[in-house]
């Protein structure tokens, strides 16, 4: 699932990039003259095909099959201005691929008995306190942040280097946003707020900072020498640098969910990753999990909600008669992906510098070219066609007039809402009014709908919190029906991609 804002950019490329070929070295298992074989045509030419197309700066790609590489690749520019090529060693941003990081690190805490999957993460939180808005926030347990089913919504919060604020303290953080909007277990939503939650909890059960925990406990054992948890601009030429989609470098950037986003790793480093969750770890790995806790992270799920979703920190599904165990990330200047189809022993990894890639392309090359009978399999099968968005006939529930307010860190804002029977839709905000807005094609589950028992419209409007008035923003509104009560949360979300906050919403039936 991608994050919202992610969903709501329009991106695009101008510029050529010229090939690269990566180099063969290293200290995983090698087949004997591959630097000399040609590499498979169908990875290759689909990746031409992205580089052309999106004018990427750079891409890296590596297939592995039964704990050996058969093909790997880079391509392009980790630094442009400095004509730096990529390399496999090369260290990207990793963005949502920080989170299966994260559950292994946890998981060590696990095996070691200091972290109790199944107690709430208040227990672990200090002062700094989960609130639930609705449900019991004793439910919310570290297993449901695993999740992604604590109640906790969707946030973004990015800090770019040379400009304010700064990262706040986690427990200003949690003050802020630990929120609960819907109850423990009730409904699946992807949270990197979670995940940031999760890294404040082995920061404080281990006495290490984040970033020193994940080098000494989990990249250091895995060998993983070219990986690291910045939370400060690294030196210049140490990673690839990060593109926007005017193809202008980024600035490095922080956040308050590092757990879920702040990673930087190198192809072979996140081939060492795939190997050990594969149950295959390479001779020079040490077995940091035993493989009952590998298990466990890949079978984990809430009962009553449907798949996929995310396990303990990846996804497991199965595509065309195969169990697929994939990760995927993606934010302005990084794409990255890891697909394991375990029965086959084979690995895909794919990580650009640049977020307007659909990776999963390439993937799908990988697996025709090495995945028996994939290929005959899907040849015929076609994109499902877009639906073009209904109109909006509100069920006689949501006929009424409502009035609430939102709540926020700095106070509450009243809140008018009128769904008349033909679907138009009036929304005053500390009464001002705003206007329902339509989304881009591709993205009609944002816009105004009604969709299992949530009601769903975006907004051209703010909420004039010092957090959301960093930048240009939207207003789009996520409320569920309970009896008389819509409740859940109302977000800002950046124009520029640098935040997604929500905020409790809750409004009442008038004469209800």
């Amino acid at each position: 699932m991608k994050d919202l804002l992610a969903r709501t950019q329009v991106w695009r490329g101008h510029l050529a990039i010229l090939l690269c070929l990566g180099f063969i070295s290293g200290s995983l298992v090698f087949e004997a003259g591959l630097a000399q074989q040609k590499p498979d045509e169908q990875v290759r030419s689909r990746i031409q095909e992205l580089m052309k197309e999106k004018a990427l700066p750079s891409f890296a790609t590596a297939v592995l099959k039964d704990g050996k590489v058969v093909y790997e690749e880079c391509f392009g520019f980790a630094d442009m201005e400095n004509r730096v090529p990529a390399t496999p060693e090369t260290m990207y941003a990793l963005a949502s691929i920080t989170k299966p990081l994260t559950a292994t690190g946890l998981m060590t805490l696990v095996e070691q008995g200091l972290v109790d999957l199944d107690r709430p993460a208040n227990d672990y939180l200090g002062e700094a306190k989960i609130v639930a808005h609705v449900g019991d926030a004793s439910q919310a347990t570290v297993k449901r942040l695993l999740l992604c089913t604590s109640g906790l919504p969707d946030h973004v919060n990015f800090f770019y280097a040379g400009e304010s604020p700064q990262r706040p303290p986690m427990s200003e953080a949690i003050r802020r946003y630990g929120i609960l909007v819907t109850a423990p277990g009730e409904a699946y939503t992807y949270s990197n707020f979670g995940y940031g939650i999760l890294d404040y909890i082995i920061e404080r059960v281990s006495g290490k900072t984040y970033p020193d925990f994940m080098k000494k406990e989990v990249f250091g054992p895995l060998g993983m020498k070219r990986s690291a948890v910045f939370v400060q601009p690294p030196p210049a030429g140490e990673v690839a640098v990060k593109y926007g989609d005017d193809r202008k470098p980024l600035p490095w950037c922080d956040f308050d969910h590092r757990g879920a986003s702040a990673a930087y790793a190198s192809l072979r480093d996140l081939a060492r990753l795939a190997l050990f969750i594969s149950k295959h770890p390479l001779l020079d790995q040490k077995r940091i999990l035993q493989d009952r806790t590998i298990d466990r992270m890949l079978q984990t799920t809430e009962p009553g909600i449907k798949e996929p979703l995310l396990r303990l920190g990846w996804t497991v599904l199965d595509h065309e008669g195969h169990r697929l165990i994939h990760a995927s990330g993606g934010m302005p200047g990084a794409a990255s992906r890891i697909g394991i189809v375990p029965d086959q022993g084979l690995i895909i990894i794919s990580l650009a510098n640049a977020y307007n890639v659909v990776l999963w392309e390439v993937e799908k090359a990988a697996f025709r070219a090495y995945l028996p009978g994939y290929a005959e399999k899907t040849k015929d099968k076609k994109p499902e066609a877009s639906q073009a968005p209904q109109k909006f006939i509100p069920p006689a529930e949501l006929v009424a007039q409502w009035s609430g307010s939102i709540k926020t860190y700095e106070g509450d804002i009243p809140v008018q809402l009128a769904i008349a029977a033909d679907g138009n839709l009036t929304l005053k905000l500390d009464g001002r009014s705003l206007m329902v807005i339509p989304m881009p094609a591709g993205l009609e589950d944002l816009n105004l709908g009604f969709r299992s028992g949530v009601l769903t419209f975006p907004v051209l409007g703010n909420i004039r919190t010092s957090d959301a008035s960093r930048g240009r923003h939207i207003l789009v509104a996520f409320l569920r029906v309970r009896g008389n009560k819509l409740n859940g949360h109302i977000s800002a979300a950046s124009m520029e991609y640098k935040f997604l906050f929500p905020y409790w919403a809750e409004l009442s039936k008038n004469g209800g």
